[in-house]
């Protein structure tokens, strides 16, 4: 009977080691994705403000040359 409880106390000792261990790597894995989104969402951000300065000078340019074509009118 001892030598059982014995077996059952160590058994319930690595099964635990198991799991905080499995945890631990759940939990580096979900960082890691975290991270990757952040990075993925700076990405678009920074797309976004060079459309809107592409924007702006296609704009710009626009008008520009409107003031132009009425000088030559």
């Amino acid at each position: 009977m001892f030598w059982i409880a014995v077996i059952l106390i160590v058994g319930m000792g690595i099964g635990h080691d198991v799991l905080r261990d499995r945890n631990k790597r759940i939990i580096k894995e979900r960082e890691l994705s975290l991270k990757e989104q952040e990075l993925h969402n700076e990405q678009l951000r920074l797309e976004v403000e060079k459309t809107k300065l592409e924007a702006a000078t296609r704009y710009q340019q626009y008008l520009e040359y409107e003031e132009e074509r009425k000088e030559q009118a």
